[in-house]
């Protein structure tokens, strides 16, 4: 039981931090058009927009392929942390992002293991 606390929690923390850096990731587009910065923040802001919903993805896909939604989980919020570099908190949120993208794959991992079944009585094994 504590198992599935634990992996429902990290989930439930891992989308919230990416929708965070996603609404975050909108706001500073928003800002740098309305503002009229030039297309180099623009640029920087939808990169980091863009690492939020790789991340997103990389959580979705986590039961499907634990390796690679790990990955994308980890690698999605570094973009948005280097934008705003000046502040603590957004590379401390990217940090947690990562820490439990990386715990959610490396639960899923562990129950995707092949397991090795005798299915007959020959003696032939099949994986599951």
């Amino acid at each position: 039981m504590h198992e599935s606390v634990v992996q429902k929690w990290s989930m439930r923390v891992a989308v919230t931090l990416t929708l965070f850096f996603l609404g975050t990731g909108i706001a500073f587009i928003i800002d740098s058009v309305l503002k009229d910065y030039g297309i180099d923040d623009i640029t920087f802001s939808a990169v980091g927009a863009f690492g939020a919903i790789m991340a997103l993805v990389g959580l979705c896909i986590t039961r499907q392929s634990p390796l690679l939604g790990g990955t994308l989980a980890v690698i999605g919020p570094i973009p948005m942390s280097l934008i705003a570099w000046w502040s603590i908190f957004m590379p401390v949120l990217a940090l947690l992002l990562a820490v439990f993208g990386f715990i959610r794959a490396q639960r899923l991992a562990k129950q995707q293991e092949p397991s090795v079944e005798f299915t007959s009585v020959r003696n032939t094994a099949t994986l599951n």
